[in-house]
């Protein structure tokens, strides 16, 4: 079987977790990275890793690395590249996406919610509409993770509107001690490890735009704190119909690869490395009067995020 030629450019917490997660597949072959940092210290990153551990598989011993701002200076023309991963962060639209298809490569998907009409994808969502476009986003992992419930809560009740709450580990777009930050945006400038940072988030606009009948219709902030990994949301959505019906067996049914259901007294540490989307958690989810509905759910931000990246590089692959 011919193996799948995959190009990661951007080395981070995604690309990273993105390589260990395909490095399962025989039929996958990571033929090269680019990042701006040196190969040495990637490598030692790769292997060390303070929240899931030691990575002992020598997987990148034939990966050609890169160090190229610019992708027009990027030589990967003899790489033969079937799936581009665009984990780092800085290319979130087509045009800038459009020079790596000039240089072969034959997909290229973005690990971020785009700032044009790129179109997205979300595994457990519309990943069956996928027809073969070239250029893709995997939208964001709030977006994986809210999407997949406000559909079921759509079907059943019909939204009025919506409003999410992240409780969110804090990123590398955060700041460990308080200095000056690129985006002039003074809370992410405070500690990352010393404070809750409420901030504005785009996971509204993202869901909009993989559910375009919730269009201006929801909210969303993401408070940041003092953790490594993994998001607590706390979902409040309105909805047209009685939510009188019985929502834990509606949502009992709708269990998948995507999601799953908690009963249990658990923490966000429990819930580092879950494959799963969300795991609703059955002691914050419940119907208020007739037209209310929340739901806590968690998520390995990190983890499950690239698992469905890495199982939407499968899909998008079928079609070469």
């Amino acid at each position: 079987m011919k193996k799948i030629r995959v190009f990661i450019n951007g080395f981070g917490r995604i690309g990273r977790a993105s390589a260990k997660i395909l490095s399962r597949y025989e039929r996958v072959e990571i033929v090269g990275i680019n990042d701006l940092c040196d190969k040495d210290s990637l490598s030692g990153l790769f292997r060390f890793d303070s929240v899931y551990g030691r990575f002992d598989k020598n997987i990148l011993e034939r990966t050609r690395f890169f160090k190229e701002k610019d992708p027009k200076n990027l030589c990967i023309e003899d790489l033969e590249i079937d799936i581009l991963l665009q984990c780092s962060g800085v290319f979130l639209n087509r045009k800038s996406n459009e020079i790596f298809l000039k240089k072969g490569v034959k997909r290229v998907i973005i690990s971020a919610p785009c700032n044009d009409t790129t179109p997205t994808f979300i595994m457990g969502i519309n990943e069956k509409d996928y027809d073969s476009q070239t250029i893709i986003s995997a939208s964001s992992c709030s977006a994986n993770a809210i999407a997949p419930l406000l559909k079921i809560i759509e079907k059943e009740f019909k939204i009025k509107s919506a409003h999410f709450s992240m409780i969110h580990s804090y990123t590398a777009d955060q700041n460990l001690l308080d200095v000056k930050h690129p985006s002039k945006d003074l809370r992410r400038a405070r500690s990352a490890a010393l404070n809750i940072l409420p901030l504005q988030s785009s996971a509204s606009q993202a869901v909009e735009t993989i559910l375009p009948f919730l269009k201006t219709k929801t909210a969303s902030v993401s408070i940041r704190v003092p953790l490594a990994s993994c998001t607590f949301y706390d979902l409040s959505i309105f909805v047209n119909k009685s939510s009188n019906k019985n929502l834990i067996e509606i949502l009992k049914k709708e269990k998948s690869r995507y999601i799953d259901i908690s009963g249990e007294a658990c923490v966000s540490s429990d819930f580092i490395k879950n494959p799963h989307s969300a795991v609703v958690d059955l002691n914050f989810t419940y119907a208020v009067e007739k037209n209310l509905i929340k739901i806590g759910a968690w998520q390995d931000n990190e983890y499950a995020y690239a698992l469905r990246l890495c199982e939407l590089s499968l899909l998008v692959a079928e079609s070469l």
